[in-house]
């Protein structure tokens, strides 16, 4: 969650958007496919779900985001679900590993 101060210095936390979620999502899959061996490294996975590997940057900057495509693949590379990446259940395994 972000958190937002206001001008009493109090913190209110601000939900995430759903985009926030796939993106953290997304790169948790990321750093998960190249840790049990689907791909060889980032620039791997961006050819494996179609996406230029120089997007990535925008994406972290929040000036892009990952299309559903993307997402489809990602999620088939390693078998995740879309209720997952969607944030509608909170963990993931994929031969063991947890994320």
């Amino acid at each position: 969650m972000h958190t937002l101060t206001m001008p009493t210095k109090r913190k209110v936390r601000v939900p995430k958007t759903i985009k926030d979620v796939v993106t953290e999502r997304m790169f948790q899959l990321m750093r998960l496919s190249v840790q049990v061996g689907k791909v060889r490294n980032q620039t791997d996975w961006c050819e494996k779900i179609g996406i230029a590997k120089q997007n990535i940057t925008q994406i972290r900057e929040g000036r892009a985001s990952f299309t559903h495509e993307h997402v489809k693949a990602a999620a088939d590379l390693v078998g995740a679900s879309f209720d997952f990446i969607y944030g509608k259940i909170g963990t993931f395994r994929h031969n063991g590993v947890k994320i």
